[in-house]
C-alpha cells in the first residue's frame, strides 16, 4: 500500500499522527524505508556526516559537566547520556570514543540511551558503536525511565 493510500484509509488525523505516519510508517515512511538518510548517499548532511569533530567537542562539554558534578562529598558512579533522534548512533559513538581516549572516568560512568523511532536505524546501532558498545544501556523508540527525572 502506498503512503497516499495509507493516509486516505486512516481518514482525519492530528498533525502529530500525520507526521508519525509519513516519517515512520513501516515500508512507506521516509525514515522507515532506509536505515540512514543523511550523508553522500542520502538527502541531507548533518555535522556527523562530515566527521567526528562535533562529537569530540560535545564530549569536552559533557566531561566538564561530569567533573563539576563530582565533589569531595559526592561521586557519580553512573552518568546517563540520552540522545534523542539517534539514528544509527554515529554521534554517540564519536562522543564515547573521545571519552574513552580523553576522560576514562567519564567513559566508565557513561550509560548510553539511544532514542530512535526507526527500527531500521536502531538495528544498525550496535555495529556503529562496536568498540564502545559496552556503554549502551538502551535503544528504544521511547525515552528511558531514567529520563523521567529530567522532564
Amino acid at each position: 500500500m502506498s503512503l497516499l493510500q495509507t493516509i486516505r484509509e486512516r481518514g482525519p488525523m492530528t498533525v502529530a499522527a500525520f507526521m508519525d505516519l509519513v516519517l515512520y510508517a513501516p515500508h512507506v515512511g521516509y525514515y522507515a524505508r532506509a536505515a540512514r538518510r543523511s550523508g553522500r548517499a542520502g538527502d541531507f548532511f548533518t555535522s556527523v556526516d562530515v566527521g567526528p569533530l562535533f562529537g569530540e567537542l560535545l564530549e569536552v562539554q559533557i566531561a566538564e559537566m561530569f567533573r563539576l558534578l563530582q565533589t569531595s562529598d559526592f561521586r557519580l558512579h553512573t552518568f546517563d547520556l540520552v540522545e534523542a533522534g539517534a539514528s544509527d548512533g554515529r554521534l554517540a559513538a564519536d562522543i564515547l570514543r573521545a571519552a574513552k581516549r580523553r576522560d576514562p572516568a567519564l567513559y566508565e560512568a557513561l550509560r548510553l540511551h539511544l532514542v530512535e523511532a526507526s527500527a531500521k536505524a536502531r538495528a544498525t546501532q550496535a555495529a556503529t558503536l562496536a568498540d564502545v558498545g559496552g556503554c549502551l544501556a538502551s535503544s528504544s523508540p521511547e525515552l528511558p525511565e531514567s529520563a523521567d527525572s529530567l522532564l
